[in-house]
């Protein structure tokens, strides 16, 4: 079980939040049971953090995270820590459909984007969209050179540490790597000139999704995702 986490922070202290997360939080959170894959920096927000937590399942969800709750190390800084943070309810609860983005390899320092796209859709529709989206839209995306390396949908288990807000979309989520943002730039013009995606592909799929989500990420330093 993942969840992709958006936080808005106060104005200017995104930075102040992720040093005090990789000094103080992110042991403690990983003693208690959950993995921290990754933790970024928005491209596009100076004052956005997303980061990723995963579980074994969604039975030791709840004890982990109360685990790290009742810490030493979260209740020395928890009042520091909140004061940085303007809004915390962006939260997906996701379960993976292919590829993976656990990763456990030396933490090098990376000039790598991710890039996460969030797409919304009607309500109970992910496991058809996910069919939908490996059968038309990664073929044409592998040949702009942009395939993801892992893509999720909702975990429809319930909220098991209720006092932590999670959101009721019906999402499916891709994680795309680019070696850097100049990559990314590539490969959205070859999308713009594309035009199997312009006239056939980029229709379909904006007949299945109400909204898209993108976030362009670069990890800090303690991500494992990179």
């Amino acid at each position: 079980m993942f969840e992709l986490r958006s936080y808005q922070t106060q104005p200017g202290r995104r930075d102040d939040l992720i040093a005090m997360f990789e000094a103080s939080f992110l042991d403690a959170y990983e003693a208690g049971g959950a993995r921290i894959v990754a933790t970024f920096t928005d491209v596009d927000d100076p004052n956005r953090w997303v980061w990723i937590r995963a579980f074994r399942d969604a039975a030791s969800r709840g004890g982990a995270l109360n685990a790290f709750y009742t810490s030493p190390a979260w209740r020395a800084k928890a009042a520091a820590a909140n004061a940085t943070i303007a809004d915390t309810s962006n939260v997906l609860l996701l379960q993976p459909w292919t590829g993976s983005a656990m990763s456990s390899g030396p933490l090098e320092a990376s000039t790598a984007l991710i890039v996460a796209t969030v797409y919304v859709l009607t309500a109970a529709s992910e496991e058809a969209f996910a069919s939908f989206f490996a059968r038309e839209i990664v073929p044409v995306l592998r040949d702009l050179g942009a395939s993801p390396f892992a893509t999720f949908m909702n975990d429809r288990n319930p909220n098991s540490f209720p006092r932590q807000h999670v959101r009721g979309d019906t999402v499916f989520v891709t994680l795309t790597r680019f070696e850097a943002s100049s990559g990314y730039g590539a490969f959205v013009s070859a999308q713009s000139a594309s035009t199997a995606w312009r006239e056939h592909v980029g229709p379909r799929l904006a007949r299945r999704v109400s909204a898209t989500e993108t976030l362009r990420l670069q990890p800090t330093a303690r991500s494992r995702l990179r």
